[in-house]
């Protein structure tokens, strides 16, 4: 059995299409809080490599914060108030995934520990 030239020629649009078909966003979310308490509008910086610019966001009041990006591995999340800054590194990936962190100042510099 013989395929047309313009079966064979639409089947190639077809696989091109899908495996040029931009990835899924992935998207990582959570809380921040610092000795338990939301921390809000507190901004958050995401560089990944493979972004062409960093991803920011802002706690709101309950210290919730979301990134919906197309990024994928290892990647830095950098926290900012005020004068107070932070970082942790995170993974993203195709499934949704929660990052929870405290903010800890005990030891002089602040640092994101993940609950």
């Amino acid at each position: 059995m013989q395929i047309k030239p313009s079966v064979r020629i639409l089947s190639a649009v077809v696989v091109g299409a899908v495996l040029s078909w931009p990835a899924s966003a992935a998207t990582i979310f959570g809380t921040l809080t610092q000795k338990g308490k939301p921390v809000a509008k507190a901004q958050l910086t995401l560089s990944c490599p493979g972004l062409a610019t960093a991803a920011k966001t802002q706690t709101d009041d309950r210290g919730t914060y979301h990134f919906s990006l197309q990024a994928k591995g290892s990647c830095k999340l950098t926290y900012q108030n005020g004068s107070v800054t932070a970082d942790a590194d995170v993974i993203i990936d195709p499934n949704p995934t929660q990052y929870d962190f405290e903010v800890d100042t005990s030891a002089g510099a602040a640092k994101l520990v993940r609950r």
